[in-house]
């Protein structure tokens, strides 16, 4: 990946030297042209077309106007500078354009988003941007801190777009889904948040009253667990089942940095592959690298499938 990252560079030098080459090839044929009287041109000024009218001994005579090689020349010098400067300018238009597509945002990663971890799982790195940054990413792309959280799904699942309602009001960062199985996963984050309230089962009531989905799924829950885990650093990792006769929910939750992160993964009924939601709601965690050792991670990950 970096060297294909690597060749998009090259790739995108080469482009620009070869549209400056063609600008100057250009620039050198129309000093060589234009000294010499060439063809009329398209466009003439209405001016120069306009007969001229003497008096004879037998009457007012028209005659044609003749076009002077001067005349033509300047004419031309116009035309061809103008179709120069256009051209010109289209061309490095599409070269900057070029440039751009090819440097973002391949250029900002090391490694495609979701990345394919080759073993039938594909994991996305969030950035947790806020409702204000809605269509980009805050200005962000390219810093080293600028991912902020990853999860992994099935290969097969496909991402979907976050309003900027979803994200001003209930904190939707992230939603992958699988429609025809009723599956769904999604990354809901706010800030402010520097530690979890003591009675955990407050959280998830305290994010309903945004979500009146989530308060039906709640109040018609026929089973509701919540375990507390810390992982080696000592982070904090709140784990919810919440299973119910219509809707299902698994949920891991934490804080991290000063906002508050809840993975959900919603599911169609009570009846549902444990092992393969419960591996999804897991594989949630906070992002603590840099880009580079991310892909150098994923790599990794790779060849251990």
């Amino acid at each position: 990946k970096l060297l294909g990252v690597q060749l998009k560079g090259t790739r995108m030098s080469n482009m620009l030297t070869t549209t400056m080459r063609a600008i100057h090839s250009d620039t050198n044929r129309l000093s060589r042209d234009l000294p010499r009287c060439p063809a009329l041109p398209a466009r003439i000024p209405l001016k120069a077309l306009r007969p001229t009218s003497k008096s004879t001994s037998r009457g007012t005579q028209s005659t044609a106007h003749r076009v002077s090689c001067a005349q033509t020349s300047d004419s031309a010098k116009s035309v061809s500078r103008r179709d120069m400067l256009q051209k010109s300018s289209l061309a490095m238009s599409f070269s900057i354009a070029a440039a751009m597509e090819l440097s973002l945002p391949e250029m900002a990663l090391a490694f495609e988003n979701p990345a394919n971890l080759g073993n039938g799982f594909q994991r996305y790195y969030g950035r947790a941007t806020s409702a204000s940054s809605y269509g980009g990413y805050g200005g962000t792309e390219t810093e080293e801190d600028a991912f902020k959280y990853y999860f992994d799904v099935p290969s097969n699942w496909k991402s979907e777009i976050v309003t900027k309602q979803e994200k001003g009001y209930q904190g939707v960062d992230a939603r992958f889904s699988r429609p025809e199985k009723g599956l769904q996963a999604f990354l809901v984050t706010f800030p402010g948040y520097t530690k979890l309230k003591e009675d955990k089962t407050d959280i998830l009531d305290d994010l309903a009253i945004a979500d009146a989905t989530l308060q039906d799924t709640l109040a018609y829950a026929d089973e509701f667990t919540v375990i507390e885990e810390k992982n080696d650093e000592g982070q904090l990792f709140v784990k919810y089942d919440v299973i119910g006769e219509s809707t299902s929910l698994l949920v891991n939750l934490t804080t991290y940095g000063g906002r508050l992160y809840v993975f959900f993964v919603k599911i169609k009924g009570s009846t549902f592959d444990r092992e393969m939601v419960e591996k999804i709601r897991n594989s949630f965690e906070n992002v603590k690298k840099t880009p580079q050792e991310l892909a150098a991670e994923i790599a990794s990950l790779r060849g251990a499938y």
